[in-house]
């Protein structure tokens, strides 16, 4: 106990490497604060230290031209809206980086508490984990919108249905089943009333509309409105039926593969704790046959 080994003054530099590295980001990119102070502890954890990840993406120069940050400018207009598109690209980077540098850089202190090298490589391959988790967070949020919206369609047809059916216009059908009830799809219903009471064509609302949600099913259905009010409101009625019986039919097959993915997504929390297992038993009997 009273001398270092070569693999404490290893894990040591890195860790003061880490920590320097750590404290200039800090510093650098405290200016840029302002920038996260307003965002939401439920969404963003930990914010407050962001700037330290934007410190980085500034340096690497980031473009934010690659496929993946394509994909993630589609995810954010549909959860911010066009206009902020830029800066939640940036805080989805800062976010990444400020998460597995802070991760990374407990793993130094955390071994010189524990003198266990497992631990130290465990805390740098969770930063890692961290970086990429924290990539899929809003594709993550995109597949819960679509799922919030898939459980209300069902019950949303039905009404317009019965609505249109009893007489009333497609308007005063979407306005009033748009206002019945809380919840994604009918707070998008909506937006397109306002859209509506605000001069933009109804066509042209209830394509926004479908453009929005993204999900294939509402698409679908936003094209069959569109044919039905070329029709006329009989040929609409009838439509709105038929599509109501259908998508109660998806709905039952979506509600059996929902299950079968919940099953499917505890593979990977196993993986991880197989593989955490894995370090701490393998990593100290490879420590003493080297020492």
């Amino acid at each position: 106990m009273g001398f270092f080994t070569i693999t404490d003054i290893v894990v040591i530099a890195i860790g003061i490497l880490f920590l320097l590295f750590y404290i200039y980001l800090y510093f650098k990119g405290k200016k840029d604060a302002a920038l996260f102070a307003t965002l939401g502890d439920e969404d963003y954890p930990m914010h407050e230290l962001y700037f330290v990840g934007y410190a980085l993406v500034n340096m690497l120069g980031l473009d934010f031209r690659r496929k993946e940050d394509r994909e993630a400018r589609k995810q954010i207009a549909i959860l911010y809206g066009e206009k902020y598109i830029d800066y939640y690209l940036r805080v989805s980077y800062a976010q990444r980086f400020t998460m597995m540098l802070t991760l990374m850089t407990f793993a130094m202190p955390l071994y010189c508490f524990t003198r266990s090298l497992s631990m130290f490589l465990l805390c740098m391959v969770i930063g890692g984990v961290a970086f990429y988790y924290y990539g899929t967070v809003m594709k993550e949020k995109i597949q819960k919108r679509s799922d919030e919206m898939l459980d209300e369609f069902t019950e949303v047809i039905s009404k317009l249905a019965l609505l249109v059916n009893a007489g009333m216009t497609l308007h005063e059908a979407w306005e009033k089943v748009a206002n019945s009830n809380e919840g994604v799809l009918y707070g998008e219903m909506k937006i397109s009333v306002d859209n509506m009471n605000n001069g933009i064509p109804e066509v042209d609302a209830l394509y926004e509309f479908g453009q929005r949600s993204m999900v294939q099913e509402v698409k679908k259905f936003i094209s069959t409105i569109v044919q039905g009010l070329t029709k006329g409101n009989k040929d609409l009625t009838m439509m709105l039926i038929q599509q109501s019986k259908e998508q109660w039919k998806l709905k039952q097959q979506y509600l059996r593969r929902k299950g079968e993915a919940a099953n499917s997504k505890l593979l990977l929390p196993m993986l991880l704790i197989f593989i955490a297992i894995l370090i701490m038993v393998v990593v100290p009997i490879f420590s003493n046959i080297g020492l």
